[in-house]
């Protein structure tokens, strides 16, 4: 049998120093008029599980719903994570068109000309993107 190797998602490789924290960029709360905890928290959460999955499968994609307990409220969110990185949207159900707001988000985080949201999907009280660093190298090798 051959050998290959197992591409590595993100700072997971780095092994032998102390793997960087990923940059998170996020807007305030629209409700509190602050950065969440609860969702910085949680993206971390994905985006571990994120590098995991990426690195046995590239093209692994998931889209799905939380409630975020930080708010008095238990805040509803959105959360999407591919190879091109992971999106929260804060206060977002699972009838949110994932697509849309992460066409949304690009928009509105790279400073581009504000794309308009499906009448069904509401406009997100915050929302965090990590994207995606590149394929570092293999973690480990399979026989």
């Amino acid at each position: 049998m051959t050998e290959r190797q197992l591409p590595v998602h993100g700072d997971i490789a780095a092994r032998k120093g102390k793997p960087r924290a990923p940059e998170v960029v996020a807007t305030l709360c629209r409700r509190s008029g602050q950065h969440c905890p609860a969702a910085m928290v949680f993206i971390r959460q994905v985006l571990r599980a994120a590098e995991l999955a990426i690195a046995a499968a590239p093209e692994f994609e998931m889209t799905g719903a939380t409630t975020l307990a930080g708010c008095a409220e238990g805040c509803p969110a959105l959360f999407r994570l591919s190879a091109v990185g992971v999106d929260v949207f804060c206060g977002v159900g699972p009838e949110g068109d994932a697509d849309a707001l992460a066409r949304f988000a690009t928009g509105f985080l790279e400073a581009r000309a504000p794309v308009p949201l499906p009448p069904a999907t509401s406009v997100p009280l915050a929302l965090l993107r990590v994207p995606a660093p590149p394929i570092a190298e293999p973690l480990c090798r399979v026989s």
